[in-house]
């Protein structure tokens, strides 16, 4: 798996009882962009029951016009928690939502754009 900072769309971003929102981050107008892999991970995470991701897109940064394109639960047991392949609808700009179920006492997540043949097929 190919990880790249500059496609990092959640670094490291505690998570508790209230939903957590990512920038909005560039892709590009490429194909390419819609050959990748979502990659969420969480590290520490206790306390709540279960966080569903949804990724959001936009023709642009300001996202006055977007779309929920894909919204997946998460394995909180799993490494990665939620591996899936972007859907070919994305445009250029995306941001992750995580909305979680309980309280998270502790604990972060993180989200990335991938690419590479070692992604599992989904």
């Amino acid at each position: 798996m190919i990880l790249d900072k500059e496609l990092e769309i959640l670094s490291g971003q505690a998570i508790t009882s209230s939903a957590v929102t990512s920038d909005a981050k560039y892709l590009g107008k490429t194909k390419s962009a819609r050959a990748a892999t979502l990659v969420v991970t969480g590290v520490g995470l206790t306390g709540g029951t279960a966080i569903q991701i949804e990724l959001i897109t936009s023709s642009t940064s300001a996202f006055s016009s977007s779309a929920t394109i894909g919204s997946w639960a998460v394995d909180l047991t799993a490494s990665p928690m939620l591996q899936v392949q972007i859907p070919y609808t994305v445009k250029e700009y995306v941001k992750v939502k995580a909305t979680p179920t309980g309280t998270f006492t502790a604990g972060t997540i993180s989200a990335d754009v991938a690419y590479g043949p070692e992604l599992a097929a989904v």
